[in-house]
């Protein structure tokens, strides 16, 4: 099994450097798999092999650099070994604490969670690189969250219970620690869901930033959602409009989607999509405030737009309570990749 699942990491990691080196604003062409930035850099056979293939390419410098390899290498190393140590450990109830919770779960959590650190490994080196977080990695991710929210209803983190049986592993929901209210699988729930998808899709919409707290900056916005969704003989702006409406096409699927399973779905798969759901807006909307706020007192952007769909998508995967942690733990995590690479690169 473990050597299965370092085969599976083996290919994983190379689609992890292909989203990298694809997905972001600068197509860098590093990977073997990609379109290469040049006429001249020939590419066998073995450099699309894992982990060795860029090893056996460290002499390609013309092209790429003099340590281009490295980081990619250890990106597919990482998921060779990685993976089967998560699997160990997610197998070895790492994730209840030692308490042993239903085989399905654990598959659940395992391969669902897995899906949530390959993402954030492309989104965390596209910002290294780029210093953007492209709606091209950070929306397909919050679509696959609920989608697994409705799928696999014990996607949803653990937490042990005491009960009459002794300790019981239980899935978190959206109103713990208080009892689990029936309020939110009627239309109520339905309606807050709809509402929360959609101020998503509105949200992503090319438009201008909210520069200030008044209505006047407001209509701005609105305005340049609808001029950006006008045809324009501009290539960029032709392109822009592309995005717009590829957005509001999804936006106009999904909602339909939402609307059409809710009734039929089982009360603890409702629970499920209205727990991820509700994660979206509340990751989502928290650091869209903050952002407003800190680009309203600074009078410039203080944080990028991508790091709102990025929190949304944590709060889709983990819910509500989870992404508050992550948000407050956050800053920790920076400081320690900012010394980390004040060491490497002065």
């Amino acid at each position: 099994m473990l050597l299965l699942l370092a085969i599976i990491g083996a290919i994983v990691g190379p689609v992890v450097n292909w989203c990298i080196d694809s997905l972001g604003d600068r197509k860098q062409g590093l990977s073997p798999w990609s379109r290469s930035t040049t006429d001249t850099a020939q590419r066998s056979l073995a450099a699309r092999i894992p982990v060795i293939g860029w090893f056996l390419r460290r002499g390609d410098t013309t092209e790429s650099g003099r340590r281009f390899w490295i980081r990619p290498l250890l990106i597919e190393l990482a998921w060779v070994v990685g993976l089967p140590l998560f699997y160990l450990w997610i197998w070895n109830n790492g994730l209840t604490g030692g308490v042993e919770a239903p085989p399905t779960w654990i598959t659940i959590w395992f391969v669902g969670y897995s899906i949530l650190i390959a993402i954030l490994f492309v989104a965390t080196f596209i910002d290294l690189d780029q210093r953007i977080i492209p709606d091209s990695v950070t929306v397909p991710g919050t679509l696959i969250a609920l989608f697994i929210a409705v799928l696999w209803p014990g996607f949803r983190l653990p937490e042990v219970v005491f009960g009459l049986a002794g300790q019981q592993v239980v899935s978190v929901d959206f109103a713990d620690a208080q009892p689990l209210p029936a309020w939110h699988r009627e239309w109520a729930g339905l309606g807050i869901g709809l509402a929360i998808f959609a101020i998503w899709i509105l949200a992503l919409l090319p438009k201008f930033p909210l520069l200030g707290l008044n209505l006047k900056s407001l209509r701005m916005v609105i305005a340049s959602t609808i001029r950006f969704l006008k045809k324009n003989r501009l290539k960029v702006r032709n392109k822009t409009r592309r995005i717009g409406w590829r957005y509001l096409a999804i936006g106009t699927a999904g909602m339909i989607a939402i609307a059409l399973v809710w009734p039929m779905l089982p009360a603890d798969h409702c629970d499920s999509l209205f727990g991820a759901l509700l994660g979206l807006g509340f990751g989502g909307l928290m650091v869209w405030s903050v952002r407003i706020v800190a680009s309203h007192s600074l009078g410039q952007e203080a944080m990028g737009f991508g790091d709102v769909t990025l929190m949304a998508m944590i709060g889709a995967f983990l819910g509500w309570q989870a992404s508050l942690i992550v948000f407050a733990l956050s800053p920790f995590a920076a400081l320690a990749i900012v010394l980390v690479n004040y060491l490497v690169t002065r």
